[in-house]
């Protein structure tokens, strides 16, 4: 029996490449915790998540998705320290991939709290 496409889960190149490549990074190099890795994991997956219903790739977000994005999380009732976590790990994720030459452009470069 052929499996469904919503059992395989997204399969867009963030979570197929960009997430996971960045969670073994965060695992390995940085060494972080298995509660943060988690953490850090779901801020990303629901990013993703946000992202696909928007039609946007990774590399073409520009900062202004980013604050929409961050919008939609507050008006949902997130708490200010679970969109300040949110900040944290997809400022990290952009820098890494900024860093490893996934992505050209770090559209949270100079975003405030």
């Amino acid at each position: 029996m052929k499996p469904r496409t919503e059992d395989r889960g997204p399969r867009t190149p963030f979570f197929v490449t960009y997430l996971p490549i960045y969670i073994d990074y965060l695992t390995v190099e940085k060494g972080l915790a298995k509660n943060s890795l988690s953490s850090y994991a779901t801020d990303l997956r629901r990013f993703g998540g946000y992202l696909e219903e928007k039609e946007r790739e990774l590399e073409a977000v520009e900062r202004i998705d980013i604050v929409r994005y961050f919008q939609s999380l507050r008006g949902a009732g997130i708490s200010a320290r679970s969109v300040a976590r949110a900040l944290a790990a997809i400022r990290g994720l952009f820098r890494f991939l900024v860093a490893e030459r996934h992505l050209k452009l770090d559209p949270t470069e100079n975003l405030e709290n």
